[in-house]
Order: structure tokens, then C-alpha cells, then sequence
């Protein structure tokens, strides 16, 4: 797929190791890095890396933000060329508006959650991983992403592009 992409995008938000531990470890985000890193020197070299970042949890304090600073930093110092943000997220924190008296399936399923519910966390972390690069790295901005005005905030936030999935006809 890299001939025709415009950038590699990897995901080390899921549990893709043997341990079942996600590639924001720092050890296996370093290994993966520097792997994927090499790989396109030597075969892509004008295609961008971007990293996608998971939606900080519910309740995220000033641990985890340190924790994504630490990641954010390390894959700069690698060649990183940009970030996107965010994932799912998989916790069902009344944050997200998943109303259970109403009987929402949601809160009941297994899996990400994507759309309106992560906004404001796509939001918060775009806000972070711009202040922590002090804008020198693009970032693209997605997650609950319906009007002008939702790419407008992620914009605002220090999103360089804005990612958007359009409903399908039905």
C-alpha cells in the first residue's frame, strides 16, 4: 500500500503484542519506531510517518498527560513527522453521553467508541500534543467530526488538518 499512500499512518493505540500491551509502552513504541523508521528510509523515504494516538481515558490527570509528553517527545527525537489523533476509545465513562436509562446498546458492547463521544477528548489531547511540540509537528485532528464548527475547534486547538468521515447514503 505505501506506493499509493500519501502518508503511513500507524496506529499504536491496540494491543498488537505478543503481551497484548499497546505500542504506547515505551519500549515497544521505541523498538516499533525505529523499525518502521528504517524501513522507510530505505524503501519510502519521501513518504510522511504519523503516529495515531489513542483519546485520553476518563478522568485523565497529570500522570498521564506526562506519560503521552514522554511518547510525544521520543517520537519526534525519532523522525516522527506528524501525529493523529484520536482513536477509539473503549471506556464507557459518563463523559462519552452514552445514556444507559434511555437503554443505549453502547454501553453494554466491547470495542472503541468513535464519533460525538470522543470530541472533547480529541480535543483536549490535540490541545496537549501542540503545546508539547509548540506546533513544529502537523497534527490531524478527527474524532466527532460533523460541522465546519467541530474541524473549526480541533483547528483551534492546534490541529494543522482535520479528518472527517462522511455518513454513507443510506
Amino acid at each position: 500500500v505505501a506506493p499509493y499512500a500519501a502518508y503511513i499512518n500507524v496506529n499504536i493505540s491496540c494491543p498488537n503484542t505478543a503481551e497484548g500491551k499497546t505500542f504506547e509502552e515505551p519500549e515497544a513504541l521505541d523498538k516499533l519506531l525505529r523499525a518502521l523508521l528504517t524501513w522507510r528510509r530505505d524503501n519510502f523515504p519521501d513518504k510522511a510517518v504519523l503516529v495515531k494516538l489513542s483519546p485520553p481515558p476518563a478522568g485523565a490527570d497529570e500522570k498521564y498527560y506526562e506519560g503521552v509528553s514522554a511518547m510525544v517527545r521520543k517520537a519526534v527525537e525519532l523522525g516522527v513527522d506528524g501525529f493523529v489523533m484520536v482513536n477509539t476509545v473503549s471506556d464507557r465513562a459518563e463523559d462519552l453521553g452514552l445514556d444507559r436509562t434511555m437503554g443505549d446498546v453502547h454501553h453494554r458492547e466491547k470495542g472503541g467508541i468513535s464519533g460525538k463521544p470522543v470530541r472533547q477528548r480529541a480535543i483536549n489531547l490535540v490541545r496537549h500534543v501542540y503545546r508539547v511540540t509548540e506546533g513544529r509537528v502537523p497534527i490531524i485532528g478527527c474524532g466527532g467530526v460533523f460541522t465546519a464548527e467541530d474541524a473549526y475547534r480541533l483547528i483551534r486547538s492546534g490541529a494543522s488538518l482535520v479528518q472527517a468521515r462522511l455518513p454513507r447514503d443510506t
